[in-house]
């Protein structure tokens, strides 16, 4: 395969994955607002981002604002890296959201919010978890989640 189409492919592949984490967070964002608030979910978010970043540089581009989480700049920084460290980051990130939301508010709210995610991916009508993860010969993006169960 030419070097032009696979590096094509291989950024196709890397923003489908970051569109699944996206869709992940937004899921996770909409469920907890009314629950917990605005004000209350923004420093979450951005403490869970902290703590990623000091194993994960990469997530220095996320970032927050009272509609969520911005990726835009972190899209177009991800480029250059590898699309394992991508997904290492993103499931880093939301096992660190989840550990905080854990000390916070207790399993409860942490096994709803997980439900709510397996329903809506299982739901959506794009490309599912299993189709990308088959391209990148991985397991599906919620290793991170199960040590929290």
């Amino acid at each position: 395969m030419p070097a032009l189409e696979r590096s094509e492919e291989e950024i196709t592949l890397k923003n489908e994955i970051i569109t699944i984490y996206e869709d992940i967070f937004i899921t996770i964002w909409d469920k907890l607002c009314p629950t917990l608030g605005i004000i209350t979910i923004v420093p979450i978010f951005h403490r869970a981002i902290l703590r990623t970043t000091e194993q994960f540089v990469n997530l220095e581009f996320l970032k927050v604002t009272e509609e969520g989480i911005d990726f835009g700049e972190f899209k177009l920084r991800s480029a250059e890296d590898d699309k394992e460290i991508i997904k290492s980051s993103l499931n880093e990130l939301i096992g660190n959201l989840f550990d905080i939301l854990v000390k916070l508010t207790g399993n409860i709210l942490v096994n709803r919010l997980m439900k709510v995610i397996v329903v809506s991916r299982l739901n959506r009508k794009t490309k599912s978890v299993n189709e990308v993860n088959a391209k990148t010969k991985s397991c599906v993006p919620f290793g991170s989640l199960v040590r929290i169960m």
